[in-house]
């Protein structure tokens, strides 16, 4: 029967922790039963261990049954997992512990007594169980709210921290079970929340500052990407100046080269001051005039690192976006791709293209690549040197902030962003 309770217990610690799990993770549904087959058969393993009533044994494996079924049954990006796993492990110890301390307590008997009655052995399972699922819920509806994330070294400490009070309580519980009803425990258990809840909070607090310098990065990005294109139209004006400012001079030029009968030099000066007036001229212009402006920045540089970028703008009704957003999107898409270009010997070409399709606005690049570092979750990483990625987190934060989906992809040698945002969105404060 205690083997079968065993079991049980083990079973909702793992589906438990699974169910918590999935607000943060993405369940990999390929062969999916297959994955919580696998998940079972290793929590009635570890159910089957209290056979060997060793406690040290017991923890070893339950911490080993949740991380091994966090890692069959999600994709896992980064081991900072860890913390969430020992925090599951943690919440089913304490559940456990507050159990048969509250068994112990009710019936006024040491903890061993109480335990070895098969009838409240049974009730103390089931209060095991739903107290793990009520305590998984409460505890990962509060962190889920927080949205912050940890690094791996906090995820390492803190498994460190849960797995010596694990041990600790075990130790205690071992030498006092058969002297005592556990109300020493109870305070020790209710300290070891408290410290864990205060280490949480610090974590939170540490994680928030990291999130706020992420933001402050993305944000002077766009910043200099704003000043970037400011600068082209400053010196664009300065340039229309200089010729304005010369055009008496050039026509007199013209009319003495005429009279004098210099009609070879008067037709190369001509040509010569088209050419000058070609330049203040802009490559491309749509109804959008920030994305006009955006646009010809890019194509200037293009031209200069002697880059082909083919514009394919079949719809420019994008008022729904700020102008700050609209700068960091496509800035930032062709910025990345003209750099990426320009470290070719050829096919030094860039495709970008605006369209309206299902009430959505289409955003597309391609361009082909030397190298890249493919990251986690739909995203990758330049492979310059003190080039962090900065640029392709800033265009997702935006695509998000209007409810749109991003997706980079490399297909046929070539790197492919594609955007989709509802025309009607309202962006996200």
């Amino acid at each position: 029967m205690k083997l079968l309770l065993s079991c049980m217990v083990s079973l909702t610690c793992t589906f438990s922790g699974i169910w918590a799990l999935s607000n943060f993770f993405s369940i990999q549904k390929s062969k999916i039963w297959l994955r919580f087959l696998s998940v079972t058969i290793i929590s009635v393993l570890q159910g089957l261990m209290c056979i060997f009533g060793i406690p040290i044994l017991n923890t070893i494996s339950m911490l080993a049954m949740i991380v091994l079924s966090t890692i069959i049954c999600f994709r896992i990006p980064k081991i900072s997992f860890l913390i969430y796993d020992f925090l599951i492990a943690l919440i089913c110890f304490i559940a456990d512990a507050m159990s048969t301390l509250s068994l112990s307590f009710v019936t006024q008997k040491t903890i061993s007594s109480a335990v070895a009655e098969d009838s409240l052995t049974i009730s103390s399972c089931l209060r095991t169980c739903l107290l793990t699922f009520i305590l998984c819920h409460i505890v990962f509806s509060m962190i889920r709210k927080k949205k912050s994330s940890f690094v791996w070294y906090e995820s390492i400490s803190y498994a460190i921290l849960a797995t010596g009070e694990i041990i600790t309580a075990n130790y205690i519980i071992e030498n006092i079970a058969n002297t005592h009803s556990g109300t020493f425990l109870v305070f020790f258990l209710t300290g070891c929340i408290v410290l864990d809840v205060y280490i949480v909070f610090v974590f939170y607090r540490v994680s928030a500052i990291r999130e706020m310098e992420k933001k402050n990065a993305l944000l002077q990005q766009q910043t200099d990407m704003q000043m970037a294109v400011y600068r082209d139209l400053e010196k664009r004006y300065q340039n229309s100046m200089t010729i304005i400012h010369d055009v008496k001079r050039h026509v007199n030029a013209l009319e003495g080269l005429i009279q004098t009968e210099n009609l070879t030099e008067a037709k190369q000066y001509e040509k010569s001051l088209y050419q000058q007036l070609d330049k203040l001229h802009p490559s491309f212009h749509c109804s959008n005039q920030l994305l006009s402006v955006i646009l010809n920045h890019e194509l200037l540089k293009a031209e200069q690192k002697g880059i082909q970028l083919n514009l394919n703008i079949l719809y420019d009704k994008l008022d729904f976006l700020s102008d700050m957003d609209l700068t960091t999107i496509v800035s930032n898409l062709l910025d990345n791709a003209i750099e990426a270009v320009s470290e070719l010997d050829k096919d030094r070409t860039v495709l970008f293209v605006i369209e309206e399709q299902m009430q959505c606005c289409m955003i597309h690049t391609e361009n082909k690549y030397e190298k890249l570092s493919p990251n986690t979750e739909n995203s990758f990483l330049s492979t310059k040197n003190g080039h962090a990625g900065i640029g392709l987190k800033n265009i997702e934060m935006t695509v998000k902030k209007y409810n749109g989906i991003w997706k980079a992809t490399v297909e046929n040698n070539s790197f492919v962003v594609s955007i989709t945002i509802p025309i009607d969105s309202q962006p996200i404060i």
